[in-house]
């Protein structure tokens, strides 16, 4: 375990990919508790797969173990994987995102509560992930060029999004208020934000300076485990998904409303006003056009561009 959690630090891997890895890990090895480690082959890791699938979980969890012991047996053990091709994938049910029109986006806004009201907008507003989103810092925001910024994104990927013109004050006197708390948190024994270990080392002042602050800081402390300072963390996404699930529930939609769901009808509705294939690729932050292909599926189902012989 160690290895690999080594191994995965080394190659700066997301939190939850380590997260995730050290999970199908720990499971793998109780599986095979009583064989030394020197002796475990593709074989067992194949038997490991095949007894998830008949238990019933998901391709994706399937495909997500198979990721993390291919990892384990190359990077770490360095032994051969050949042996579990790419055929003995799980196949993945392809799922086309279900988004929201205007009108429900809008009833939805309104019943949120603050500040996850202006989170939910720049989800929709700008095609942000929930975690690029809550991991905004203020040095992240430039409402003179009226643009947004996430680093460190799916795919350790950066990109510049342009923010909505009916944002910027708004976003503005958000920050005017988490910059009054922040003051009030510094005469009180606030030791900063969370950083990165590397940075917090190479700029020992960032925690306490204003620019590297949350956009979105959570309500409450949080005793860093490290060093034992109350530090600020952001929301939590699990609060923010809460929120969005309540604010569906009480508008009536009876799609199933993640804060995902506004990215997908980000999306949509930048096909349906006629920008192209590429464009929303580069605002989505995609590698690859053909993931940003699947709106087009919505878009053609809702738009009214094919005509039913029935309504002939």
């Amino acid at each position: 375990m160690e290895n690999v959690i080594q191994e995965i630090t080394f190659r700066h891997y997301s939190s939850k990919t380590l997260k995730a890895y050290r999970h199908w890990t720990r499971l793998f090895a109780e599986h095979f508790g009583g064989l030394p480690a020197g002796i475990i082959e593709v074989k067992h890791a194949r038997e490991f797969l095949s007894e998830l699938g008949r238990g019933g979980c998901s391709a994706a969890t399937q495909n997500q173990a198979f990721s993390a012991l291919q990892f384990m047996f190359v990077n770490v053990w360095k032994r051969d994987f050949s042996g579990m091709a790419v055929t003995h994938r799980a196949t993945r049910r392809t799922a086309l995102p279900e988004a929201l029109l205007r009108d429900e986006v809008k009833v939805i806004l309104a019943g949120l509560n603050p500040p996850y009201r202006l989170l939910a907008q720049i989800l929709y507003g700008c095609g942000f992930r929930i975690s690029e989103a809550l991991t905004l810092r203020v040095r992240d925001v430039d409402l003179r060029s009226g643009t947004l910024r996430t680093l460190n994104a799916k795919g350790n990927k950066c990109r510049v999004v342009p923010l909505p013109k009916k944002l910027a004050p708004l976003l503005e006197a958000h920050l005017l208020a988490v910059r009054a708390k922040f003051e009030e948190d510094l005469k009180t024994g606030f030791a900063g934000v969370f950083l990165p270990d590397a940075l917090e080392r190479k700029l020992p002042g960032a925690a306490r300076d204003w620019s590297w602050q949350w956009v979105f800081p959570a309500m409450k402390w949080t005793v860093s485990e490290k060093d034992g300072l109350r530090r600020r963390f952001h929301l939590h996404e699990t609060a923010v998904q809460k929120e969005v699930k309540r604010a569906s529930i009480k508008a009536g939609i009876t799609k199933h409303v993640t804060p995902h769901t506004f990215r997908h009808s980000f999306a949509t509705e930048l096909l349906r006003m006629g920008y192209d294939i590429r464009t929303v690729q580069d605002l989505l932050g995609h590698a690859d056009v053909t993931t940003t292909m699947i709106y087009t599926h919505t878009l053609n189902a809702s738009s009214g561009r094919v005509i039913s012989p029935l309504d002939i």
